[in-house]
């Protein structure tokens, strides 16, 4: 996430994207029982939620969709079928 790494490949999330937010709100929990804010703890959280959707629209945004996660694999990786890959190739 703090890596500027050109990714190797992007997976569309759109249609995960709501259930990864919450899954990253789950880490509030643990202040469950303090009567703060979760923001008073850990002043940094509502900029982490803002980076990771700015970060995911901008992958989504790369390959036409609304978010994307991208990744980076450092191995040579397999192709099946070059015809079936959903990219123009270059």
């Amino acid at each position: 996430m703090y890596w500027e790494v050109k990714p190797s490949f992007l997976v569309d999330i759109s249609p995960q994207w709501e259930r990864k937010i919450a899954a990253i709100n789950c880490f509030a929990s643990q202040f469950a029982g303090d009567s703060r804010d979760i923001t008073e703890l850990y002043p940094a959280w509502g900029k982490l939620i803002d980076r990771i959707t700015t970060q995911c629209k901008y992958f989504g945004h790369l390959m036409g969709v609304e978010y994307a996660e991208p990744f980076v694999v450092k191995e040579s990786m397999g192709v099946d079928d070059i015809v079936d890959m959903p990219v123009a190739s270059i």
